[in-house]
């Protein structure tokens, strides 16, 4: 399994949400998580309310992440197809600004997600990743 991270404005709430994804069948079980269903796939996007995510990232990846959206709310989305993960933060991307990190090759602005998707739809984030991620 592996995890994409999706840091949204503090201010954006979880019923927003859902609404941005409203295509994808989702299902809001309660406060800190999203069911998400995509094509077969089920996914739980995970609402970060422990801020691990802030020990995760460097202080320069801290500060994009101020500059993009200010306070912000981590999502965790843990997932095994590209597709799925692709749909999900592409669908937010285009809603809110946010940054985007695959945990492999790409940390960087929902603006640029998009760009570089719309670039390349078959566009695979593990290819040229260190087997760390």
């Amino acid at each position: 399994m592996n995890n994409l991270m999706i840091c949204l404005p503090a201010s954006v709430k979880l019923a927003e949400i859902a609404e941005a994804l409203s295509t994808l069948d989702v299902v809001v079980p309660d406060r800190d998580s999203l069911a998400v269903g995509v094509g077969p796939d089920g996914v739980r996007l995970l609402v970060d309310t422990d801020r691990e995510l802030d020990s995760e990232y460097t202080a320069d990846q801290l500060a994009l992440i101020a500059d993009l959206v200010g306070p912000y709310t981590g999502l965790i989305l843990p997932y095994h197809g590209l597709d799925t993960a692709k749909r999900i933060a592409g669908a937010l991307a285009a809603r809110f600004p946010c940054v985007v990190d695959t945990d492999w090759t790409f940390f960087g602005s929902g603006e640029e997600f998009l760009a570089r998707l719309a670039a390349d739809p078959d566009w695979d984030w593990w290819v040229g990743a260190d087997e760390d991620g």
